[in-house]
């Protein structure tokens, strides 16, 4: 128990205390612990966070259950944010969550559902694959990466400048297109970027 110089909000008192506790909450009948940090008075026993002590509770209690569902961290989400070059907004906005969500995913205090989890994994892991994904709800994005070449774990602009890595080995490109096969049907080969594949 540790002591803190805030008022009581309920009789002013400043003889406050910190109680410090571990927390269980279940998730489809997982049940994980966190650490909690809360105020009480001394005086009238009124129990209260702090503003710090709510941050920090939502951050515990994030964090753990993260672990549990083997959810992104928030440095991980920022990294896939970053690589791709996209603001947060523009990501909210390719993931189609509500606005400030990727700013409370990165802080840590609000953990992503399990949905929005898959699409975060593809970011981070398939950029390319999300980056067509996200070409439909931020258009700007496909005009900045519309030609796209995958080389190992790394993904390149047409001017050879390295934008993300990726687990794909593959090329792709939005204006890919089959080319047109001796009886006017479409098989034939499907080019993109520099390089083709048999179809």
């Amino acid at each position: 128990m540790k002591t803190t110089t805030v008022n009581c909000p309920l009789c002013q008192s400043r003889d406050v205390s910190v109680i410090q506790r571990q927390l269980t909450a279940k998730v489809d009948e997982r049940a994980f612990s966190y650490c909690d940090e809360h105020s009480q008075c001394d005086e009238c026993g009124e129990g209260f966070y702090t503003r710090e002590q709510s941050l920090a509770n939502s951050r515990a209690y994030t964090a753990a259950l993260r672990k549990v569902e083997g959810l992104l961290t928030p440095e991980e989400i920022r990294g896939a944010r970053v690589r791709l070059r996209m603001t947060q907004p523009q990501f909210e906005r390719a993931l189609g969550v509500g606005k400030k969500t990727v700013v409370r995913w990165e802080r840590g205090t609000v953990p992503p559902s399990r949905g929005a989890n898959v699409a975060l994994w593809l970011a981070a892991n398939y950029p390319t694959v999300f980056l067509e994904y996200a070409d439909g709800r931020v258009p700007e994005i496909g005009q900045k990466f519309g030609d796209l070449q995958v080389v190992g774990r790394i993904f390149t602009t047409s001017l050879g400048e390295t934008v993300a890595e990726t687990r794909s080995s593959s090329v792709r490109k939005k204006s890919a297109r089959k080319a047109p096969s001796g009886d006017g049907g479409t098989k034939g080969t499907l080019y993109s970027g520099k390089e083709s594949m048999s179809v």
